[in-house]
């Protein structure tokens, strides 16, 4: 994978990642040229990600959402974290969190590493990384083995 220092992109090169219009989510044009899939977790809606669909190979993991039927789109139904087994998670409407305590409102999921999914799904090269995890992003990455930067293009 080619890496590009954020100082050398030309703003021209970059185009809205999503298609609700969210100016914060950008991704340069050469997303389309990489072989990479589009890894989505927190994928809820697929508000994020659709813009790829029947494009680009596209994994997501949300342990509320259903698949779409569309082919090269895949699913894993539990929260990706840093360690593999089970999480409680609150489900707020807009999100979700494992940071609450066991309470009625909270759901048993199973849980997964990056690392894992990623192997589990035979994914080699990643496109885009999108993190929506509600809070737990720097764990992952902080967690993450360093041979998975190398495969991660954006």
């Amino acid at each position: 994978m080619t890496h590009v220092n954020s100082s050398m992109i030309d703003e021209t090169d970059l185009e809205v990642a999503s298609n609700v219009g969210e100016p914060w989510t950008r991704v340069h044009r050469r997303v389309w040229e990489c072989s990479g899939a589009i890894v989505d977790l927190g994928c809820a809606s697929w508000d994020w990600s659709q813009r790829f669909f029947g494009k680009k190979r596209v994994l997501g993991a949300d342990p509320f959402e259903t698949a779409p039927s569309v082919v090269g789109v895949e699913l894993w139904k539990g929260a990706v974290t840093a360690s593999s087994g089970e999480v409680r998670i609150h489900p707020n409407g807009h999100g979700s969190s494992t940071r609450f305590g066991a309470t009625e409102q909270t759901t048993l999921v199973q849980a997964i590493t990056l690392d894992a999914l990623l192997l589990r799904h035979a994914i080699t090269d990643i496109a885009v990384l999108k993190l929506n995890v509600e809070g737990s992003e720097i764990e992952i990455l902080m967690t993450l083995p360093e041979r998975l930067f190398d495969r991660v293009d954006q």
